[in-house]
């Protein structure tokens, strides 16, 4: 998944301040994060875009799991250094961290559809959720989920045909 406005090296920005708070964290992220439904989880929010644009691009949630912030508290801080929080997790011992992606599409809700200005009424927003695993534990050590207006993402998927194919193809008999 990429989106249609960026390239690798562009740079972002920020809209507004990135927030830390401690939130309880929704049902569905909470199973995905192996904790229970409504427990306070910190939630690391930044809403962004390439420095080219006056638009917000996307709205990214971070859900740190609560056992890891207490293991690292810099992930709490509002500079996390270099590499930002997720270094600081992979230094504690949990790296390298691997990921699981599910993307879908949806409607925004009327947070989500202010924060990104969005222009259309109807418009659906791609979900993009990673949970990051311990390399240590192989447990969930955040969840991070993306919302990014539906017309600003293309998806591409390479697609290679199985071995068994045969090129050139033969010619088909009909069955007489």
């Amino acid at each position: 998944v990429f989106p249609a406005a960026a390239t690798p090296d562009e740079p972002w920005k920020s809209h507004g301040t990135p927030k830390r708070s401690m939130e309880p964290i929704p049902e569905d992220l909470a199973h995905l994060l192996e904790v229970e439904p409504g427990t306070g989880v910190l939630r690391r929010r930044r809403v962004m875009s390439p420095t080219t644009d006056d638009v917000p691009f996307d709205i990214t949630d971070s859900w740190i799991h609560p056992d890891v912030v207490e293991e690292v508290p810099a992930v709490a801080e509002t500079n996390t250094g270099p590499g930002g929080y997720l270094d600081r997790i992979e230094e504690a011992g949990h790296g390298p961290l691997t990921w699981k992606e599910r993307t879908r599409a949806r409607m925004p809700t009327s947070e989500e559809a202010r924060l990104l200005r969005m222009p259309r009424t109807g418009m659906p927003v791609v979900e993009l959720v990673r949970v990051g695993r311990s390399a240590r534990t192989g447990d969930p050590v955040e969840v991070t989920c993306v919302v990014i207006p539906a017309d600003k993402v293309e998806l591409w998927s390479d697609l290679t045909r199985h071995e068994t194919a045969q090129w050139p193809v033969s010619p088909v008999t009909p069955d007489v």
